[in-house]
């Protein structure tokens, strides 16, 4: 195999029929400072030769720097290892490995379209013998291949291996397609249109039902009851009614933090608790990342937002990143359902069956909270914390 400095970039490279050049300038010596490890020669060589990007419509690795910080090559990838110590925590036979920085904890190299994860097990003092593990977009499945990541990449895009953990769609020849830069005024900036494929967003299977009673049986109420809100004011403000069960929710509580999700109000004094803020800021996050992600998609595909047609609006919002979100159709507002996307802006989950006061009972009260881990600083018993101007 391509073990070692280098080893199989140049044959993966011309499988793909890629002859640029990758990221320039890496302070390797900073990037496994902070990280805590050497890294595989291998890898290195990955980023040097390919920018950016995605295999086969399907794998993507990671670059120092994606999370804004040159030494940080987590980025990322650190609200998926969040949700696995999560998920560890109430079944410890499901992760099967240490997970980063724990001693010989996965370290996260790469990822998948579809939601999966790869990381290198760091085992052994030499970093070019690791093995990577591959694990599925809902922590299930779990393989281990005697490989470096370079025959790793040319094992998918090649066809070579297989596995239930990687995704079933990955097929036609050996590619590779850059990110346009975002920075390139040349590059093509057309206007984009939510993609018809999205529309199952606006559709739920099962009407949603009030369970503030589940939310107020659980987390004690604030000493000092919020004053009154006139609605009317915040409706005005967002152009929109919202269900019943998140307005008494907000009489009953008002802004706030449950645990460690910030449940959000149209034209609230505290920019952190502003829904209208919030609803725009995802606006803008997914125009500039399924900008970036054209060729990724293969065109620009997301879900609306308010105000568009049907968009979503924004409730709910966690420190790193993840939100929470009213999918505003059917017509009637107490039938809307919730979503949430992660940091990623790729991953979403619909919760058909849930209204909003459903999807906090549940995060509040059931520890393993399926694909939506709460943060290690979100343990102990449920709370509230009112917002402070």
């Amino acid at each position: 195999m391509g073990r070692g400095p280098g080893g199989g970039i140049d044959e993966l490279a011309r499988l793909v029929a890629w002859a640029g050049q990758g990221a320039e300038g890496i302070d390797w010596t900073a990037v496994e400072r902070r990280l805590g490890h050497r890294i595989p020669c291998d890898y290195k060589g990955l980023v040097a030769r390919f920018p950016r990007g995605v295999f086969n419509d399907y794998l993507t690795v990671a670059v120092p720097g994606d999370n804004g910080d040159e030494t940080d090559l987590i980025g990322g990838f650190e609200f998926v290892l969040e949700d696995f110590r999560n998920w560890r925590s109430n079944e410890p036979d499901m992760i099967p490995y240490p997970l980063y920085p724990e001693p010989q904890g996965l370290v996260p190299w790469g990822g998948s379209t579809q939601g999966e994860t790869f990381f290198w097990l760091p085992e052994g003092a030499d970093p070019d013998e690791w093995d990577v593990v591959a694990v599925s977009s809902d922590g299930s499945g779990w393989r281990r291949f005697p490989a470096s990541a370079t025959d790793f990449v040319t094992a998918v895009v090649t066809g070579t291996l297989r596995s239930d953990v990687i995704a079933h769609d990955v097929q036609g020849p050996p590619r590779f397609a850059p990110y346009p830069d975002p920075v390139d005024e040349s590059a093509t900036r057309r206007d984009w249109e939510p993609h018809p494929e999205l529309e199952w967003l606006l559709h739920g299977e099962a009407t949603p039902t009030d369970e503030l009673p589940r939310v107020m049986d659980v987390v004690p109420m604030p000493q000092e009851a919020p004053a009154p809100l006139a609605w009317e004011t915040p409706v005005r403000q967002l152009g929109r009614m919202l269900p019943a069960d998140y307005r008494a929710l907000i009489d009953a509580y008002g802004a706030g933090t449950f645990l460690d999700v910030r449940v959000l109000l149209p034209g609230a004094e505290q920019e952190a608790f502003d829904m209208i803020a919030a609803t725009e800021e995802l606006a803008r996050d997914l125009q500039e990342r399924y900008a970036m992600g054209e060729r990724e998609h293969g065109e620009r595909i997301r879900p609306r937002v308010h105000p568009e047609r049907n968009g979503v609006i924004v409730w709910g919002a966690r420190e790193d990143g993840t939100r929470m979100f009213w999918v505003t159709q059917p017509e009637e507002v107490n039938n809307w359902h919730v979503g949430v996307v992660k940091p990623d802006l790729i991953s979403f989950i619909i919760c058909r069956e849930k209204s909003m006061t459903g999807f906090l009972a549940s995060y509040l009260t059931e520890p393993d909270h399926g694909a939506y881990g709460r943060l290690r600083g979100a343990v102990g018993d449920p709370r509230f914390v009112p917002a402070r101007p």
